[in-house]
C-alpha cells in the first residue's frame, strides 16, 4: 500500500479540500509546513518555490505573470509590434 498523499490548501476552497479528502488525501492545516505533496493557494506569494522538493506540486508557477495575468498578457501583446510585423489588434481584441 502506498503512503497517503498530503495536501495544504490556503485561501478558502472548501469544496476542493473536501474533494481531496474524499479521494483519500490527508490535509495538513499548517500553511508554513514543508510537508505536502500538493499545495493549493489563492495567492502565488504563499508558495516559496525555492524550497519546493522535486516531487511537490503547486497550482502556481514561478515567474509566469507575463503571460498569466491580464495586465502581463496585455503588455506583451502591445509590444509584439516591436518584435514582429504584427499589431495585436490584428489578431486579438483590444486590451
Amino acid at each position: 500500500e502506498s503512503p497517503r498523499k498530503v495536501f495544504v490548501v490556503l485561501g478558502g476552497y472548501p469544496d476542493f479540500a473536501k474533494a481531496m479528502e474524499r479521494r483519500g488525501w490527508l490535509r495538513n492545516r499548517d500553511p508554513e509546513s514543508p510537508f505536502f505533496d500538493l499545495k493549493w493557494t489563492l495567492q502565488a506569494r504563499d508558495i516559496d518555490h525555492s524550497r519546493l522538493k522535486e516531487d511537490q506540486v503547486t497550482n502556481h508557477f514561478q515567474k509566469n505573470r507575463e503571460i498569466t495575468t491580464k495586465v502581463g498578457l496585455g503588455n506583451n501583446l502591445k509590444t509584439c509590434k516591436w518584435i514582429t510585423d504584427h499589431d495585436m489588434d490584428e489578431f486579438f481584441p483590444r486590451c
